[in-house]
This record gives structure tokens, C-alpha cells and sequence, in this order.
């Protein structure tokens, strides 16, 4: 399957140049074997691709797609042997490690993702029970004041009925 890319060599932005999809899987393939290899984006360097445009392979082209996966693999092994073994001929900064990692090791992702989702699930029952929480207590609030109120017409409802009238008193003594 060709694919046209605006962005290769010598294109310059110019429509009609295309790419071979089973072609560039098979350059992913060979550049993720190689050592030099610790982000996707050197891929795209080394191709002159623009990163979006190997999202639209991978969804394009199934070849491609696994050939993204495996590349994912092998970066994240090696990156993590890197920063593992501390080694001193091919550092790895452990900041850019951090970062990185989730992207490239499918594992880690997926832990994450679950780690995520059971957090928010978490959020989400806490919150609903503090709603229905604060919905009894201010349900108790409201019936009290309700109760308080109708407690105070009724005696107002019983000041009234008691009232006696003041002419028929005297007062000449």
C-alpha cells in the first residue's frame, strides 16, 4: 500500500510522492534492531516522516502496525537495560527514561492505564458516597428545621387562641 507523504526528501510539501507501507515496516523493523535506536522519533528523523503520518501507517497497514509494536518492544528493553545496568558507554537519562517509558513498553502502559482506571472508579464511588453522605445529612438538616418550624406555628397558631381580651378586666383597685 503507497502512501503519499508531503514531507519526504526532495518533496517539499509537494503531493504525489509516495511511500511503500511494507517497504517502511520493513525499514521500522531493521532500524528498531539496531543499538542507536531509543525513540520512535529517530525513526521518523531517519525516514524524514512526520511523526503523525506513522500513527496514519499504523492504522493504514497491518504490517506496519506490528512492525510499530515490535519496535516499541525493543526500544523499551533496550532502554531499560540502559538505565538498569548504568551504562557508562551509552547513557540513559533516567528523567527522559520516566518519561518515555510508558509509551514505548506496552506492559507498563497497560499496568498504568488499569492503575488509572481503578483510581478513578475509586474517586467516583468516594464521591458518590459523600454525595449520598452530604445528601442525608442535609435531608436530617432540613427535617429538623422543617420540624422546628412547624413546632413554632403551632404554638403561635395556640398564642393566638389563648388571647384574652383586655376590656372585660379591671383595673380600678
Amino acid at each position: 500500500m503507497a502512501c503519499t507523504n508531503p514531507f519526504a526528501k526532495g518533496n517539499q510539501l509537494a503531493a504525489g510522492s509516495s511511500y511503500d507501507l511494507q517497504v517502511e515496516a520493513k525499514a521500522l523493523d531493521d532500524w528498531s534492531k539496531r543499538d542507536d535506536a531509543t525513540a520512535m522519533v529517530g525513526f521518523c528523523v531517519s525516514r524524514d516522516i512526520y511523526p503523525q503520518r506513522v500513527y496514519e501507517w499504523v492504522d493504514q497497514c497491518p504490517r506496519f502496525a506490528e512492525a510499530f509494536k515490535m519496535a516499541k518492544v525493543r526500544i523499551a528493553h533496550r532502554i531499560r537495560e540502559r538505565v538498569n545496568n548504568n551504562d557508562k558507554d551509552k547513557p540513559h537519562n533516567y528523567g527522559i527514561f520516566m518519561r518515555e517509558i510508558g509509551f514505548h513498553d506496552k506492559f507498563l502502559h497497560d499496568y498504568e492505564e488499569d492503575v488509572k482506571d481503578k483510581d478513578a472508579k475509586r474517586s467516583k464511588d468516594i464521591a458518590q458516597a459523600v454525595s449520598q453522605d452530604t445528601i442525608a445529612a442535609t435531608a436530617a438538616v432540613l427535617k429538623q428545621l422543617l420540624d422546628q418550624r412547624t413546632q413554632s406555628q403551632s404554638l403561635c397558631q395556640r398564642e393566638s387562641s389563648l388571647k384574652i381580651d383586655d376590656s372585660s378586666i379591671r383595673t380600678d383597685r
